[in-house]
């Protein structure tokens, strides 16, 4: 399974004041409910964690090591890749920055139980989209977690 046109599904990984949404794809995804392996996990904890505790509503703390992070963000993004394997890329969006780094790994999934639970989750989303867009009967936008849909105006 794939994006539309053929592209590769996209999971991001990016850092805000909520460590359990580390992973967007769709929806924020929790590193484990992916079958992960523990060391990535383990890692992306770690680097919440420093994330929470050095940045602040007006930036980053003196003590933080910004450099480290972003470097630390750049690995942990090949890490997933690898871990997701072809098809699926990784865009990974430096702090303050509103330009994501993309990151693909075109060989097998390290992890292929990891890469079948985003595909797992592709497809539940195609499907909820498609079988609103049938009932509904036209162009409209759908908001899968409040089930909420947006019809334009005629």
């Amino acid at each position: 399974m794939t994006g539309p046109s053929g592209s590769p599904l996209v999971i991001r990984l990016f850092n805000d004041h909520n460590p359990r949404s580390l992973l967007w794809f769709v929806e924020p995804v929790p590193p484990a409910a992916i079958a992960l392996s523990t060391g990535l996990c383990r890692d992306l904890d770690a680097w919440a964690a420093y994330f929470a505790e050095r940045m602040t509503d007006s930036g980053w703390a003196p003590d933080a090591d910004t450099a480290w992070y972003e470097r630390e963000g750049e690995s942990l993004a090949r890490r997933l890749a690898s871990e997701l394997g072809r098809g699926i890329a990784v865009d990974y969006l430096p702090v303050g920055s509103d330009a994501p780094q993309r990151f693909t790994d075109d060989a097998e999934p390290s992890r292929p139980e990891a890469a079948a639970a985003v595909r797992a989750i592709a497809a539940r989303h195609t499907r909820a989209a498609e079988s609103v867009a049938d009932s509904a009967g036209g162009w409209l936008a759908h908001a899968p977690r409040s089930r909420e849909i947006f019809r334009p105006e005629p």
